[in-house]
């Protein structure tokens, strides 16, 4: 009985599952009719048609080249299950349905969509302008493409080819190379890869009257199973000499290749174009030829690799050819021949994911895990059939650069492959040659040579729905019209439930995803790959809540749209300090969640965490109505979440802390621009955010930064904290400062690493300055941070502070002589460069504070033989040159004697001012350190005081051994506002300034400890004292004594010293303050 039951259960389960699926997938819906049925129409669309469609229809055919489609409010159209299906149209706007797949049942098929049409189209729409999708009010957009891995790192490295045995012959390391001949370059292997002849033919010259006849019996003097290869050589000369025999030399070539008669590519090559050849003498079936025709707009033609793979052999040959016909040196023009093994030519790869899901035919771009992000490499797919894991995949090509896939000392350097390729595509139809219909158009043009007028996808406020997964963005964005971006949110409020995820953007003219305006959206595990400006973009400085989680941007390049897009010498004179600073992810509102993601690569910047304080654009008059943010509340707003986030291969910084947004505001008396990037950020973060709330610290967790050539991190704030951190290969690991009053900043739980065992390429220095020849140049065998080999590295950074140093671990901190015969061979050439893990700011112009402290740090090497646990240079240091009177104040206290032995030991510099017989000079650091309490000191002038003046101070103990400064901005003006550290000791302080009036003296608390737990602000140490009225040292606290009393000397007079508590008491002096606050601690 129970048996009879089971079959007709299971029809029923069967039957309420297929129900289950027609009721979910869109193209399975009751009442769509199908694009392909006359009966649809009333007049079937035809090429140009500009159509409103009003009911329910089912995109099952590719049709003509469409003007325009509306999808009005009502009216739908869903995407047949179909492959291949392409539709091209100038634009699409959507106040209905545009669907094509869903959540749950998504797209499996192969789909396009080509936005066409050039920048004075005459299809355009208000709000929206040419060559769009874009999304009204009340309109739904439902893209759901197949799920396939967005991207993932390597488990293991991937050498260069020229690292491995696999190259068995490279045409760039032989003599052969040195061939100048234009025309034809030809080459025969033997079978195992040996040479068997070579030969360069001058085809392109007129003076060689048998040229064609050389290369004809060369061609026919190869035995057969010989690979030979053809390469164009700058110039075929087909218009240089057409008297010659070409119709003989064609003809051999057809023979050679077993190529029909008359039906070789050689025969199309004109002038200047790019040519390959491959072929097995005697088996036709290996044959590959290429010709490249130049295209208008390029300075060159180039073929790919033209190849014959041989598998029983596991040999690959290849040939390469590329043709300048304008342009400088760094422009293509050269042959090339390789012969590798197809371990090398066809590298079978291993991730730490499951990528099932890519397959054969799918592209791949994989990082760059060195300094320069332009060694990120595009391959493709190919069958794996011994591939035996799901980890596992092959690529068509072999690798120029290495890609590092290792864990190095906690710090996480395994370079990330990314997934370009989506089910559905949409793409930008682009012209062979840039155009311009506005100045803004030719400044693009002058800048970038191709056309940068792609499509774009755009949302506006009041949408009804959003998803947009599994798409492929391809030649999108506009780079000359402002708000037209591969995918757009433009001013659309509160979005919460819309969603981009999964998505790749490549190859963009203008950004990947921009968020304007706009709350709530979330944008996961994205790929955006080489694109103009900054990447993921939130625009206005208003935009809160938004979700970017798990996404990944590579090869940021510069852009023309704001200033903070462009290159410095792109911006007018005068502006070009407010430009130069764009970065793959640019977070122009504190109060957003960025977790996860990575950024591989920008001509600037990985992130940058940037605001305005006034809402910018659009967003001024819409923040008026909404209320949600208000003058100045961004400084105080605290970062919402910042944690797991990886930045390498970025040219400047990996992550930036700082700097405002102008909304057109001046600085030093020049106005800067709306969108240029000003001045420090005053980062105040309070609850409530505003300048009353109460005090909060923020926290950036688990952030990785790696070869980021000048700074894995710069971060200014207040009560900034980052931890659980890993910093390796840059010439800073972080440096951290102070932006305002009453704060702090701090890093705990983080690894420094100089130097990892991630090498990169090598690389060849040679010094093309030294006057004469031959010049120095060294061989090193790993990349270098900067162009300069002797260029300082240094973990830790002080910048003014207080900021600590808490449980961190440092390795790989060194002085390094590379080539002492260098040294020796070439007079006034240095091959050394300083290191220390903890350090200060080189070429600094603001003061340290002696509550600065380092606590719980270690260390994986022994100091001085092995490396330096402190070290500050002076100006016979390369890369200290240029540092001011204030670095002779470099201090911080060794809290715990994790770094002297000493607890409580300060360091500072070794000068008579700051030391005493107690002191020890530590030669490897340059330092001493102290056992003695040290205190800031703040005078604060009435005014710039003109001229190169210096002020003198000197201690009671030590008259002999005054300490001078000229100036905290340069060494040329006096800056009326000095600061000095000092023991706690009777000051003297004497000014040669002429005319120097100082309005107030302050004096930073000493001997305040650091709590175990944080805690906000301390005892209120802090008083006015009236120099008028007091002589009594008990008018100040004992711990802070300041003998605030000075003479002020004019210019013409010379110092001497007075004894503190003696001084004139009618100097200029309109107030004093004592302060011993630390900040939140």
């Amino acid at each position: 009985m129970k048996k009879g039951l089971a079959i007709p259960f299971l029809a029923y389960v069967a039957v309420i599952n297929a129900l289950y699926v027609r009721a979910e997938c869109p193209h399975l819906e009751s009442g769509l009719e199908k694009w392909s049925s006359a009966s649809t129409w009333a007049s079937k669309p035809v090429k140009g048609s500009q159509m409103t469609i009003s009911k329910k229809i089912l995109l099952d055919e590719s049709p003509p080249s469409l003007g325009s489609i509306t999808i009005a409010a009502g009216g739908v159209l869903v995407w047949a299950d179909k492959d291949n299906i392409t539709l091209t149209v100038s634009y699409i706007l959507v106040q209905g349905r545009f669907q094509i797949g869903s959540e749950t049942c998504k797209f499996s098929k192969k789909a396009r969509i080509i936005l066409t049409g050039k920048s004075d189209s005459s299809l355009k729409v208000d709000g929206f302008g040419r060559k769009f999708i874009g999304v009204k009010s009340g309109g739904k957009l439902e893209f759901h493409g197949e799920d396939k891995l967005s991207w993932t790192k390597l488990a293991q490295t991937i050498p260069a080819a020229r690292q491995t045995c696999g190259i068995i012959y490279d045409h760039k390391n032989t003599p052969y190379d040195k061939e100048w001949a234009t025309g034809i370059h030809a080459i025969a292997w033997n079978l195992d890869g040996s040479v068997y002849d070579f030969g360069p033919f001058v085809l392109g010259e007129p003076w060689d009257d048998e040229a064609e006849k050389h290369l004809v019996t060369f061609l026919n003097g190869v035995p057969k199973n010989t690979v030979v290869a053809l390469a164009v050589h700058e110039n075929l000369g087909v218009g240089v000499k057409p008297q010659r025999d070409w119709e003989l030399l064609f003809k051999t070539v057809e023979t050679l290749g077993g190529i029909d008669s008359g039906k070789s590519l050689l025969r199309n090559v004109k002038d200047k174009e790019a040519y390959a050849f491959i072929a097995v003498k005697g088996q036709k079936e290996y044959t590959s030829e290429q010709h490249v025709p130049r295209t208008p707009g390029k300075k060159y033609t180039k073929t790919n690799d033209v190849h014959v793979t041989l598998w029983d052999l596991k040999l690959k040959f290849w040939v390469e050819s590329a043709v300048k016909f304008e342009g400088d040196w760094s422009i293509p023009n050269d042959v090339d021949f390789r012969v590798l093994s197809t371990e090398v030519a066809y590298p079978k790869i291993e991730v730490i994911d499951d990528v099932s899901t890519w397959k054969p035919g799918d592209k791949l771009v994989f990082t760059s895990t060195d300094f320069e992000w332009r060694q990120a490499e595009v391959f493709t797919v190919m069958s794996c059939p011994e591939c035996t894991a799901s980890n596992q995949f092959k690529v068509d090509g072999m690798f120029a650069n290495s890609h590092f896939g290792e864990v190095f000392d906690n710090v996480d350097e395994r370079g990330e492959v990314a997934l370009l390729t989506r089910q559905i595509v949409i793409e930008g139809d682009m012209e062979e040659r840039c155009y311009s219909n506005s100045p803004a158009e030719a400044d693009a043009c002058d800048k970038f040579a191709e056309d940068v007028f792609g499509g774009h996808l755009k949302m506006t406020r009041g949408f009804a729905a959003a998803h947009i997964e599994g798409v492929e963005f391809y030649k999108m964005g506009q780079a000359a019209v402002i708000g037209s971006y591969p995918v757009h949110f433009h001013m659309c409020d509160d979005v919460s439930g819309a969603w981009v995820r999964n998505n790749s953007i490549h190859h963009s003219s203008s950004r990947c995803v921009t968020i304007h305006g706009t709350d709530k959206l979330e944008v996961s595990d994205n790929v955006c790959y080489k694109h103009k400006g900054h990447g993921y973009f939130l625009e206005d400085s208003t935009e809160q809540w938004n979700i970017l989680d798990g996404n990944i941007g590579v090869a940021t390049e510069y852009g023309i749209q704001l200033p903070s897009d462009m290159k410095e010498e792109w911006c007018d004179q005068g502006l070009k300090k407010f430009c130069d600073a764009v970065s793959t992810f640019w977070i122009s509102h504190p109060n957003n969640y960025v977790r996860n993601n990575v950024a591989a690569g920008s001509s600037q910047v990985g992130f940058w965490f940037v605001y305005a304080d006034r809402p910018l654009g659009l967003s001024a008059a819409r923040q008026l109505e909404r209320g949600l943010v208000k003058e100045y509340s961004t400084r105080h707003t605290p970062i919402a979440e910042f944690n797991n986030n990886v930045a390498h291969s970025n040219v400047l910084r990996g992550l930036v802390v700082d700097g405002r947004i102008s909304s057109g505001e001046s600085e030093d008396g020049v106005f800067v621009p709306e969108n240029g990037v000003f001045g420090s950020n005053g980062y105040d973060p309070r609850i409530p955010n505003n300048k009353d709330g109460n005090q909060t610290i923020v926290y950036l967790d688990r952030f990785t930064g790696y070869k980021n050539r000048e700074n894995n991190v710069w971060v200014r704030g207040g009560n900034l904290v980052l931890r659980h951190s890993s910093l390796a290969d840059s010439s800073r690991g972080i440096t951290m400062a102070k932006s305002g009053e009453d704060t702090f900043t701090e890093v705990q739980k983080t690894v420094f690493v100089g130097e990892s065992d991630n090498k990169g390429m090598p690389q060849l220095w040679v010094d093309w300055d030294f006057p004469t020849d031959p010049k120095p140049q060294h061989q090193f065998d790993r990349s270098l941070m900067t162009e300069d080999p002797n260029s300082p590295i240094q973990g830790f950074v002080f910048y003014d502070g207080p900021t600590y140093v808490t449980d961190c671990h440092f390795k790989r901190y060194r002085h390094w002589h590379w080539n002492n015969n260098l040294e020796k061979e070439f007079s006034g050439v240095r091959a050394f460069r300083s290191g220390g893990a903890i350090s200060w700011r080189r070429a600094d112009d603001v003061f340290f504070d002696p509550q600065s402290a380092v606590r719980g740090a270690t260390f994986a090497f022994c100091d001085d033989t092995e490396g330096n646990k402190v070290y500050d240079g002076n100006a016979t240091v390369r890369g200290f040159e240029g540092d001011r009177d204030s670095k002779l104040q470099a201090i911080f206290q060794d809290e715990d004697g994790s770094v002297t032995g000493h607890p409580g030991a300060y360091v500072v510099k070794n000068l008579p001012f700051f030391t005493t017989p107690k002191c020890s000079f530590v030669e490897n650091w340059q330092m001493s350190m102290c056992p003695h309490s040290f205190a800031k000191v703040s005078f604060i002038g009435v005014d710039f005081v003109k001229g190169k003046y210096p002020i003198y101070f000197i201690r009671d103990d030590a008259h002999e051994s005054a300490f001078s400064m000229e100036g905290s901005a340069n060494n040329q003006d006096v800056d009326p506002d000095v600061e000095f550290v000092s023991t706690n000791s009777q000051i003297n302080a004497i000014s040669h300034a002429f005319n120097l009036a100082v309005k107030s003296v302050s004096k930073t608390g000493i001997n305040i400890p650091r709590s175990s737990s944080k805690r906000k602000g301390s005892p209120n140490l802090s008083q006015e004292i009236n120099p008028e009225d007091s002589d009594n040292e008990s008018d100040i606290h004992p711990e802070v004594v300041v003998k605030n009393r000075f003479q002020v000397l004019g210019s013409d007079k010379k110092p001497e010293p007075i004894r503190a508590i003696r001084a004139n008491k009618k100097a200029k002096f309109l107030t004093s303050r004592v302060s011993s606050k630390p900040g939140l601690r």
